[in-house]
Formats: structure tokens, sequence, C-alpha cells
């Protein structure tokens, strides 16, 4: 399930689907890795019903658009602390 927030403002669902643990799609024939599995349908092919279900479901855990909005704004700062450490490193290594 993919969910996340823009600025803020909703949380989107765009996709569903279920994998096994072993990261495969569970079915027996699997050989042929060139073609793409079945994941499922897009989430706005689904039932009105269902796609309300599913947004109750991420509601009640937590996942609304507060949530998503954090998650942007750790993400940015992850990428910035990221990039600094990369940057001590590259003047390190130019250093010495």
């Amino acid at each position: 399930m993919a969910a996340y927030g823009r600025d803020g403002e909703a949380v989107v669902i765009s996709h569903v689907s279920l994998n096994d643990s072993a990261g495969g799609t569970g079915g027996e024939d699997e050989e042929d890795n060139d073609l793409m599995p079945y994941t499922g349908p897009l989430f706005t092919e689904l039932d009105d019903t269902l796609q309300q279900a599913f947004s109750d479901y991420l509601e009640e855990r937590g996942i609304t658009a507060e949530f998503g909005a954090y998650l942007v704004e750790l993400v940015h700062d992850k990428l910035e602390v990221e990039y600094m450490a990369w940057l001590t490193r590259v003047q390190d290594f130019v250093a010495s």
C-alpha cells in the first residue's frame, strides 16, 4: 500500500498490493522474471466503499495528512544531513 502526503493537504493512496514474505507474488510459476507480476488494480479502480474502508483503516492507525507532512519534512531533513556528511567525507578525501 502506498500512502503519502503532499504539503499536508491529503493522504493519497496510489496502489494497493499484497506480496508474500519472500518478496514474490505467491504464484508458483515465477520462472520468467521478465514478466511483471499482477499486483492488483489501481486504487481508483476499486469500489468506492472499499476505497473508503482503506482510508478509514489508515486513519485509525494514524496515517493522516499531518503524518504525511511530517514524513515529507523528515525525509528533507535526512537528505540534508546525509548531504552534509557526504560533503565532509569529500572534503576529508581532498584534504588528504
